[in-house]
Formats: structure tokens, C-alpha cells, sequence
């Protein structure tokens, strides 16, 4: 779209490589090359293609600029509630934002030893899942910042979800095949891990 493209013409200084929405339809996120994450309004792009915003006017500017990542960003994902970012980069850190005002980092988790491809939020909030070129997939507990457990696998994971439950994950990658894994809490909120599904 022209109008479009115009408004984000100077959004990043390199390749703008991944774009997430909030939940709540009101973020949008966008990550690039440059190392940069920046978060827009999308009640500003709306008002702009609504025609509410000169075509000639400057650029929209962003809510937030996230700065920190010292590689390329390949992902970032907003939690459930909206109010954070999670994201990956070939620095081979996870890290997590603050998506509401004033927009700063949270946490730095470190712990891979490849180039990170994809990390989510657990539904609760309280988890992060992440994974990689080095063939894992991790689970992050949010509060201290910790690993809780490694899965390995034979080939590199590129990417990852949670079911809705929080209670399985789903990951694929270039192993060719589709790996699941159950995860049971207990009511100490202890977490005990067990392969439950393998597919070639």
C-alpha cells in the first residue's frame, strides 16, 4: 500500500525482518537488522489510512525504541497481557521489554549457543520458551530468570508455541519431524517434563 509505505519509510535504518501484535490490537511491534525493536501506535496508522493523516506528512513517530540487542533481531512476540516484548537475536540473547511507557529492557537471558530463532510467552506470563540453530528448545522461568529445563533434539528448532492450557509445547525445525512435549504442574507449581509425543 502506498500510504502505508510511505508512513514507514524510515521505520528502520536496515531489513525490518519481523513484525507481532499486541493482543489487545493496540501495538504493534516491528524488528530489523539494525538491532532495534520499535513499537507504533495502531490507532496512528489507522487515523493515517483513514485518511485522518496527510499522505505528505512526516513519518509516524514510535511509541518505544528498544535498544539493546548487540545482532540482528529475529523475533519478538508480545505476552498475553500485552505489557511485554520478548526477543531473539543472533547475540544469542532472550531478552524482555517493557511494552507500556517508559519502554526499557527487563531481563537479558542468556544460554544458547547458536543463533536464536523464535521465543514465546508461556499464557500465564510466567514462562519463556525459546529456541535455536543449537538444536534446543528452553523453558525460562520469567520471575528469577533461570532455565528450567532443556529439551535437545537432532536437528536445529526454528519454531515454537504453546497449546492454550500452557500444559504442552510444540516445536518444529529442519530435523524433519514434529516434536511435542507435555509439560504437568504440580500444585507446588513445580514443573515435571516427559516426552509425550515424537513424530518422524
Amino acid at each position: 500500500d502506498k500510504k502505508l509505505s510511505h508512513t514507514f519509510v524510515n521505520a528502520h535504518s536496515d531489513l525490518a525482518r519481523y513484525i507481532a501484535g499486541a493482543p489487545n490490537s493496540t501495538m504493534v511491534a516491528t524488528a530489523g537488522y539494525d538491532k532495534v525493536i520499535k513499537i507504533w501506535d495502531t490507532d496512528d496508522m489507522k487515523r493515517f489510512l483513514d485518511g485522518e493523516i496527510e499522505e505528505t506528512a512526516e513519518p509516524l513517530e514510535p511509541l518505544g525504541v528498544l535498544e539493546g540487542h548487540e545482532g540482528h533481531v529475529l523475533s519478538v512476540s508480545f505476552s498475553r497481557s500485552g505489557d511485554a516484548l520478548v526477543s531473539t537475536s543472533e547475540d544469542l540473547s532472550v531478552r524482555v521489554w517493557s511494552a507500556t511507557f517508559p519502554y526499557e529492557q527487563i531481563q537479558i537471558l542468556m544460554g544458547h549457543r547458536g543463533k536464536l530463532k523464535n521465543a514465546v510467552f508461556s499464557p500465564c506470563g510466567r514462562r519463556l520458551m525459546s529456541c535455536g540453530n543449537d538444536k534446543t528448545i528452553r523453558l525460562w522461568n520469567r520471575l528469577t530468570g533461570c532455565e528450567e529445563k532443556i529439551f535437545e533434539f537432532e536437528g536445529e528448532m526454528w519454531g515454537i508455541q504453546f497449546s492454550s492450557d500452557g500444559r504442552q509445547i510444540l516445536g518444529g525445525g529442519n530435523a524433519k519431524r514434529i516434536v511435542t512435549r507435555k509439560v504437568v504442574s504440580t500444585l507446588f507449581e513445580e514443573l515435571i517434563y516427559e516426552v509425550w509425543l515424537e513424530q518422524d
